[in-house]
């Protein structure tokens, strides 16, 4: 195949079989919209929504036009929403380690809201709890592979009949 064959090839894939989306999270406007509290122990606990016409801007008419032109902006998760995934994630993970996953996200939840981490949060929750549990996980993984040695000498077993 020559190479003007290998990028027409190329180019019909990714016309016709690539769906691409484009995400940002504007983080930095998204600080500029809280209004905080003033007194102790002060929370943020209004967020305004983000000019469509200001994130526009921020994104070059070359990446507009590739993409979709439509801008559809989505609120930073509430304090029910990280509920709701922490529920949805905990049912999951194995039994050994849900107690240690709820403990360490339900610590962290009022944070996560404050500083806008989103599902992030959950990545670093699992990795702590993943890190806090490493002697479970070494002795899983020790028997998901004498059960793949199982499994290979079983199917040896059979071929051999």
């Amino acid at each position: 195949m020559t190479n003007e064959e290998k990028r027409k090839l190329l180019e019909d894939k990714l016309k016709t079989r690539f769906f691409i989306v484009a995400a940002g999270a504007w983080q930095d406007q998204w600080d500029q919209q809280d209004i905080k509290q003033i007194g102790f122990d002060s929370v943020k606990t209004e967020q305004k929504s983000l000019c469509v016409e200001s994130l526009r801007q921020s994104i070059s008419a070359e990446l507009l036009r590739r993409f979709r032109h439509e801008i559809a902006i989505l609120p930073p998760m509430t304090r029910d929403d990280y509920l709701a995934a922490q529920s949805k994630l905990v049912k999951s993970l194995p039994g050994e380690l849900t107690g240690d996953f709820m403990t360490i996200s339900s610590a962290g939840i009022k944070k996560a809201c404050n500083d806008h981490l989103g599902m992030r949060f959950f990545e670093e929750c699992l990795t702590r709890c993943m890190i806090k549990n490493k002697d479970y996980l070494n002795k899983l993984d020790k028997k998901q592979e004498q059960g793949n040695l199982l499994d290979e000498r079983g199917l040896a077993h059979q071929n051999e009949y």
